[in-house]
């Protein structure tokens, strides 16, 4: 039996020391994919 991927995650980050991000700055953004050939884009903003 051979074990296959279900889904895997890309997690890209903006932050840093200085300046402190505003309000409304997209700070991280991820990228699913899944087994099946299905995308998902998310973002979390400050």
């Amino acid at each position: 039996m051979y074990d296959e991927i279900k889904s895997i995650r890309i997690k890209s980050n903006n932050l840093c020391y200085e300046p402190k991000p505003d309000d409304n700055d997209e700070i991280e953004q991820y990228l699913t994919i899944f087994g099946s050939g299905q995308a998902w884009f998310s973002l979390f903003i400050a």
